[in-house]
């Protein structure tokens, strides 16, 4: 998500390694005191990155536009469900 003044609402995907480096960046469990499961968490992300569409959010500071930005996701989760089926459907 990206706040910004004055902005208008934008869904922008991202490449996958940038979508890696985005999610691991707001991973709040992210720790060094225990390698094996930061091992476990960064391969965790690293899959879901690769399997996952990932977006980025731009939205401006305040409230007004919250109808907005929540009709903008709404949009592009039923575009890519509705791409998904009809992929399964010819995958069948």
């Amino acid at each position: 998500m990206n706040r910004v003044e004055g902005a208008t609402i934008a869904l922008e995907p991202l490449p996958k390694a940038e979508a890696y480096t985005s999610l691991l960046g707001r991973s709040y469990v992210f720790s060094f005191d225990d390698p094996v499961r930061k091992r476990a968490l960064v391969s965790a992300y690293a899959r879901f990155a690769n399997t996952v569409p990932v977006y980025r959010l731009t939205y401006p500071d305040g409230l007004d536009a919250i109808d907005t930005a929540v009709s903008a996701i709404e949009g592009l989760v039923e575009s890519l469900a509705g791409r998904r089926a009809s992929t399964s459907s010819t995958d069948a």
